[in-house]
């Protein structure tokens, strides 16, 4: 890649890459980087006239899809999965067939029901996707990873509320809408009110607490934290 430019994003930016190589890219946000990888794949264009030359096997390519650039096993994984990596209106079946229409192995352009369901069927069981069927919305997936089915959520605050009521938990914030201000923040935003500092940790380390946790360690990262109020 030589002197590769998208408008002010994207500037006389070049690189070669081998085969069997490891090759990151890395800057602060703003400088290019996840652009210049989107140029490669496809998904962005480049300026038309000074954009810069892509060779792959010693050949000049410009990728308008990112089909083409699949089938010379170039592909993007995005870093936004949820914004980015699926269709969370469309069911889970729907969204690895539209993988298998990018490949090369798509035969064509009719969609085959049979084989969507039958690709899904293989990929949920290697991926143990937690799902009722594969015409489950992604989107009725669960909401910290978009991975596992929404039911695992309802088991694990029925083994919580044990503990909850136990210790007089009340329930502040529950995972509702928020803006991101500064620094990074996680899908999902809980907050818990105790009497104070002592008895949140008690409820934490309950045993029946513990037995809750073990079911959320299955599903979901989370950042947990005990703060002393005012």
């Amino acid at each position: 890649m030589q002197n590769l430019s998208m408008q002010n994003v994207v500037r006389n930016t070049s690189f070669s890459i081998f085969a069997r190589q490891i090759t990151g890219i890395f800057g602060l946000v703003g400088s290019g980087r996840t652009e210049t990888a989107r140029i490669i794949a496809g998904l962005t264009k480049r300026d038309f006239f000074f954009g810069g030359d892509v060779r792959f096997n010693e050949s000049s390519v410009r990728y308008r899809t990112p089909r083409q650039a699949v089938r010379d096993g170039i592909v993007y994984v995005t870093e936004d999965r949820k914004g980015e990596g699926f269709f969370e209106t469309m069911s889970v079946a729907e969204n690895m067939y539209v993988g298998q229409i990018s490949s090369n192995e798509s035969h064509g352009l009719v969609v085959s029901m049979t084989e969507m369901r039958e690709l899904a069927a293989g990929w949920t069981k290697k991926l143990n996707i937690k799902t009722l069927n594969s015409d489950a919305r992604v989107i009725e997936l669960s909401g910290t990873t978009y991975y596992d089915l929404r039911m695992s959520y309802p088991d694990y605050l029925a083994a919580a509320r044990p503990a909850f009521e136990k210790f007089g938990a009340r329930f502040i914030v529950r995972g509702g809408p928020f803006e991101l201000m500064e620094g990074q923040a996680r899908e999902r935003n809980v907050v818990v009110e105790f009497a104070d500092r002592e008895t949140a940790m008690a409820c934490y380390r309950s045993a029946e607490y513990q037995k809750a946790k073990a079911i959320r360690q299955q599903y979901a990262d989370a950042d947990f934290i005990i703060v002393e109020g005012a």
